[in-house]
């Protein structure tokens, strides 16, 4: 009498290897998690931010995962670690820059001092109109990089991570960009 001989369906390996992948990849993130969060919390003092950064964290870490799966626990922790404190770092930052947008936007729209020239003023802000009407009339791609680079500082590699294209194509944009925003005001006889 024959034995039938059971076979696993095709690419049942692979899914288990990328189970066991993600279990070992939850464990490591699991024994670094609330050290992790210590971190960000010291940098921050907010949970609510602590815990942004800890989510922003733990996605980078997972995209590197194959990177990072080959190396000892000891070196994910310190990664982990040291990814916490500079993604809090950078949140800082970035909030700062913010602010200050926010508060040069809100020195724009004061009535201006008796200092000043009323029709220096006047100019001043037409310029500034000028150009902000420029930019929101480029093409999205160049105006989400130009705006993301110049206006919130981020840096072209995050900018060229976060919508998925290659850094090339991002300093590309970059450049052409600024070609159409100088010969929009060029057009208005702003340059």
């Amino acid at each position: 009498m024959k034995t039938q001989e059971t076979r696993s369906p095709p690419g049942a390996g692979r899914r288990e290897q990328a189970a066991a992948s993600k279990r070992e990849f939850e464990q490591r993130l699991l024994s670094c998690r609330d050290t992790m969060y210590r971190i960000a919390f010291r940098v921050l003092g907010s949970e609510p931010d602590a815990l942004d950064v800890l989510q922003n964290v733990s996605l980078s870490l997972w995209k590197r995962w194959t990177d990072l799966e080959k190396q000892d626990r000891d070196v994910f922790r310190y990664y982990a670690y040291t990814a916490a404190k500079n993604a809090a770092l950078d949140f800082v930052r970035k909030e700062k820059r913010e602010t200050a947008l926010v508060e040069e936007d809100a020195d724009l729209d004061a009535i201006p001092s008796e200092r000043t020239d009323l029709s220096d003023e006047i100019v001043r802000r037409a310029a500034l109109q000028t150009i902000r009407q420029a930019i929101d009339s480029l093409p999205e791609s160049y105006r989400t990089v130009l705006t993301r680079f110049y206006a919130s500082g981020e840096k072209a590699a995050e900018i060229a991570a976060d919508l998925g294209v290659p850094l090339k194509t991002v300093h590309t944009r970059l450049r052409r960009g600024k070609e159409l925003l100088a010969k929009k005001l060029k057009e208005e006889k702003w340059l």
